[in-house]
């Protein structure tokens, strides 16, 4: 399971991959340069005790939300708008703000 850093360090790619399962250690981290996420190996049906970075996002005020996502973004994911795995594509990656308006356009109504 990959783990990130939980503080407002933490880019937006490690905190919507953390909590996640893979199957190999090459899909682990690093996922960027200066990543700091790690795996945690659990035993067969054992669940980690930890905070994850989506409730721990929820628990920051909000000038450390807007410092980890951005103003924009942070308006919107308190707005219940966009989720933490929202801000990111399907291969992990941040989406621009341009990005996340074309994909809500799409959407079906």
């Amino acid at each position: 399971m990959v783990t990130a850093t939980l503080d407002s360090d933490t880019c937006v790619e490690c905190g919507a991959k953390d909590g996640i399962f893979v199957e190999t250690e090459d899909d682990g981290p690093p996922f960027h340069n200066g990543c700091r996420c790690a795996l945690l190996f659990l035993l067969p049906g054992e669940k980690p005790y930890r905070q994850t970075f989506r409730q721990w996002l929820k628990a920051q005020d909000a000038a450390t939300q807007d410092k980890l996502l951005g103003k924009a973004k942070g308006k919107l994911y308190r707005a219940g708008k966009v989720s933490v795995s929202g801000f990111v594509d399907v291969r992990g990656n941040e989406l621009t703000l341009d990005q996340l308006k074309r994909r809500e356009r799409r959407k079906p109504k």
